[in-house]
């Protein structure tokens, strides 16, 4: 039998599976089958470490994804466990903060120390805005995934990936990227005057790594990678800004 590594921690192996750390020998490629398989079995598995996968996520998004398509998968939650479970906390909080009073009271004060509008013009400005993104923002997560995915995948199909396997990128990504936006929420409760400051972080840090994990994942770390990573993300926000007000629109 022919001896094989392990995908995951590179020790040799003669069988299915690692005797080392149990990681499957012939890891199949992301797929149709295997991605319904996450989501339908493993949507709320998050038996690896979370707190490994966010730390390893923060420091270089682009490699966790590419290491989980080749087969490096067991050190990792699943991206659609962790989406969901990102995701999920992320929409309580926000529905939290909308609907309390004490945080409209907080916002109010904030818009009247940054702007020259009436209080009332403030407070009622705050309180459309909460109402639309409450109303909406399961959307506004959920199809930003499918846009990003495509276009990175257009743009980069020289690099052997699949639409799926982009899909795998983004969900990981998104997943981070809504993990510091709950950072920035609960940090802004305790010092409101940093929210500011922390929700134009955020909207910087936001495209940088996303690009930043594009490049890296088709392993495209040149001047011309780096472009074709900005025009995926430009192209894919703006038609997905638009589809997001259709769907506002129509409803």
């Amino acid at each position: 039998m022919k001896e094989l590594s392990c995908p995951n921690c590179g020790a040799n192996c003669d069988g299915s599976y690692c005797k080392e750390c149990g990681e499957t020998t012939s890891p199949k490629r992301i797929g149709l089958n295997f991605f319904l398989s996450d989501v339908l079995s493993e949507t709320l598995s998050l038996e690896a470490p979370l707190l490994f996968t966010i730390k390893r996520l923060i420091l270089n998004p682009g490699k966790v994804a590419l290491e989980y398509v080749r087969g490096k998968r067991k050190p990792y939650t699943r991206p659609f466990g962790f989406f969901f479970l990102i995701i999920g906390t992320n929409y309580l909080l926000s529905m939290w903060l909308i609907d309390s009073e004490e945080v409209t009271k907080m916002m109010k004060e904030l818009f009247e120390a940054v702007t020259s509008l009436p209080a009332e013009t403030n407070l009622n400005s705050y309180s459309n805005d909460a109402q639309i993104t409450k109303d909406r923002m399961k959307e506004l997560n959920f199809l930003i995934i499918p846009f990003i995915s495509l276009f990175s995948w257009l743009f980069f199909k020289k690099s052997g990936h699949n639409y799926l396997e982009n899909v795998v990128l983004f969900l990981f990504v998104n997943g981070i990227t809504l993990f510091f936006s709950i950072i920035t929420v609960l940090t802004t409760l305790i010092n409101l005057k940093m929210l500011i400051f922390l929700g134009a972080f955020v909207s910087i840090a936001t495209p940088i790594y996303t690009i930043w994990g594009i490049v890296y994942f088709h392993n495209q770390k040149t001047f011309w990678g780096v472009v074709k990573a900005i025009g995926a993300y430009i192209i894919s926000m703006f038609l997905f800004s638009q589809a997001f007000r259709l769907i506002y629109n129509w409803g």
